[in-house]
């Protein structure tokens, strides 16, 4: 039997790629938080997981997705998918800066610098894009509510992801 899981397709990780660096507000964001970005766009069920604050506000968010036992969308160990995508993610940034969307600089943190906003809307608006309510629900809290959140730290967004592992990261201010 052959199965499709676009998690390991090349197209649709430059499609989310697109449609993150499309929404976010900044021009400029680090490739390590655009990989767990990409992981919630490609997997919105799993911030079902995610670690949230004890604000009413982060309480808001966490109501958007509900815990749903779906034995299809279980994942096993998402930490073991997640670093099973970085190579299509590698892929995909560099085919996005072969295009002249895009510059990256892994000198500087891995950064990545949106070139042209225009374009990346432009590329959206040609698509015909139809994404469900928890997909567009994980768009945008993906690129606001996890996107200014701090990266680093127990409350950071690699910690409360568990995706990456946040112990040794020197302290940042």
């Amino acid at each position: 039997m052959i199965t499709y899981n676009s998690t390991f397709d090349l197209n649709h990780t430059i499609f989310r790629f697109v449609m993150i660096l499309n929404k976010i507000e900044s021009d400029q964001i680090d490739f390590e938080r655009l990989r767990i970005l990409d992981f919630y766009l490609a997997h919105p069920f799993e911030i079902s997981n995610f670690r949230f604050g004890t604000l009413d506000f982060d309480r808001q968010m966490k109501s958007l997705f509900p815990r749903k036992i779906n034995p299809y969308q279980n994942l096993r160990n998402p930490k073991k998918l997640f670093i099973r995508m970085n190579p299509y993610q590698q892929i995909a940034i560099k085919r996005l800066a072969s295009y002249g969307l895009i510059e990256i600089d892994f000198t500087n943190k891995g950064s990545v610098t949106v070139k042209d906003k225009n374009s990346l809307s432009t590329i959206i608006q040609n698509m015909e894009i139809n994404l469900s309510v928890s997909e567009q629900n994980a768009l945008n809290v993906a690129c606001t509510y996890f996107f200014f959140m701090s990266y680093y730290g127990n409350n950071g967004l690699k910690s409360r992801s568990g995706l990456i592992e946040f112990k040794y990261d020197a302290q940042q201010s």
